[in-house]
């Protein structure tokens, strides 16, 4: 079953990290939308992809990967990849904790998902 695991919150609040990691121990493509948003440039994030270009390269890379975990956010551009989701996690952070408070449209939750259950965090 192809599992596509998409991690959204605020600017800053540790998105790219998470689906590092969890990309890294489940063995699945990182995505970050940031690499599809924009163009590479020097300096950095200057220029913008257009949608239709940035929905297409994104649509490309998670049909030709079996298991992807994306980070980022999708809003204003991104709604129609939204089907293409198993899993939506979203991620709020504080100062104190940092936590990730619900995994969206009633997603239940199986072992590796549960990989990310350690210490101050919980799904």
């Amino acid at each position: 079953m192809k599992n596509v695991i998409h991690i959204y919150g605020a600017s800053g609040s540790g998105t790219s990290t998470l689906g590092r990691k969890i990309s890294e121990e489940l063995g699945y493509k990182f995505m970050d939308t940031d690499d599809y948003f924009w163009v590479p440039a020097n300096p950095q994030y200057t220029t913008k992809r257009k949608r239709e270009e940035r929905l297409a390269l994104m649509k490309e890379d998670i049909i030709e990967n079996e298991n992807v975990v994306i980070s980022g956010s999708l809003v204003d551009w991104g709604d129609e990849l939204i089907p293409m989701f198993t899993l939506v996690v979203r991620l709020v952070t504080d100062t104190e904790t940092k936590c990730i408070l619900s995994c969206g449209n009633g997603c239940s939750m199986g072992n590796e998902q549960a990989l990310l259950s350690s210490g101050n965090s919980a799904i």
